[in-house]
C-alpha cells in the first residue's frame, strides 16, 4: 500500500491519544498515570509540533488517506485540547501531592517564637528587597532548567526562553511543570512550592538553593510522627 508507512504512523499516534484520553476520563491521579500521562503527551506534543503532523494532516484535507482509518490525531483542535487538558489534570492532581518550601529561612518559624517575624517579613516583601528575593526564585528555577525540561502553566512549549520564565515569576501566578514535579510562584511571595519532587530534583533543589541563599524544607503539618526532629535536633 503507497501510504503504508504514514497510516501506520497515523495509527500510533491514535492509539496513544486514546489511551491518554481514558487516563483523563479515569481521573486517577496516582503517580503511575500521572507518569504515564505526561510520556504519551510528549510523544503526542513531539508529533503535533513536527514536520510529520503537518503532512499527515494536510494529506487527510487532500483526501489521500483511506477514508476507514481512525484519524481523531489530526484533528487540530481534538488534539490541542487533549493536551491542554492533560497538562491541567497534572497540575491539579501535583497540587494535592506533599510539597516543600523553598525559603530564605532555613526552617519553619513556630507560632510561639520570639522575635519580630511580621515585621521582618513585611520588610522583605517591600522593594527592593521583593525583586531581590525574586531573582533568586527566578535564578534557581534557571538553573534546574539545565538539568530538567520545563513548562510554564498550561503552555505547550517544553523549555521556553530563560526571559519567558524570568517574566511570567515576575508579573504573575505561575506553575512550573518539572517532568513529574510541579513548581509554584507568586510575584509577591517570600518562597516558592514545590510539590512531588522525586528524590534526585528534591536533592538537586537543596544543592542549588545554597548557591542562592535559600533553603528547602517541609512544612511541619506534612511531616509524620517518625519524621519529626526531635527538639534537641
Amino acid at each position: 500500500m503507497k501510504h503504508t508507512e504514514q497510516i501506520d504512523r497515523i495509527s500510533y499516534y491514535e492509539s496513544l491519544m486514546q489511551e491518554a484520553v481514558g487516563l483523563l476520563r479515569g481521573g486517577d491521579p496516582s503517580e503511575q498515570t500521572l507518569a504515564r500521562l505526561r510520556r504519551l503527551t510528549e510523544k503526542l506534543e513531539t508529533y503535533y509540533t513536527g514536520d510529520d503532523w503537518k503532512r499527515d494532516f494536510a494529506d487527510d484535507e487532500a483526501g489521500l488517506l483511506p477514508k476507514e482509518i481512525k484519524r481523531g490525531v489530526l484533528s487540530e483542535d481534538g488534539l490541542y485540547n487533549l493536551l491542554e487538558a492533560a497538562r491541567d489534570f497534572r497540575i491539579e492532581a501535583l497540587l494535592e501531592q506533599p510539597w516543600w518550601v523553598i525559603d530564605a529561612l532555613p526552617e519553619q518559624v513556630p507560632t510561639d517564637s520570639p522575635g519580630q517575624y511580621f515585621a521582618v517579613e513585611r520588610h522583605y516583601l517591600a522593594e527592593p528587597q521583593l525583586s531581590r528575593i525574586k531573582q533568586r526564585h527566578i535564578d534557581l528555577v534557571l538553573k534546574l532548567n539545565c538539568y530538567r525540561d520545563v513548562s510554564l502553566d498550561g503552555e505547550a512549549t517544553v523549555n521556553p526562553a530563560p526571559e519567558r520564565i524570568a517574566s511570567a515569576m515576575r508579573e504573575r501566578h505561575v506553575c512550573i511543570l518539572l517532568d513529574d514535579a510541579l513548581l509554584v510562584s507568586e510575584p509577591d511571595e517570600l518562597c516558592l512550592a514545590l510539590y512531588h519532587p522525586d528524590e534526585a530534583l528534591l536533592a538537586l533543589t537543596k544543592a542549588l538553593a545554597v548557591g542562592e541563599g535559600l533553603y528547602v524544607w517541609q512544612p511541619e503539618h506534612q511531616r509524620t510522627e517518625t519524621e519529626r526532629p526531635s527538639v534537641n535536633s
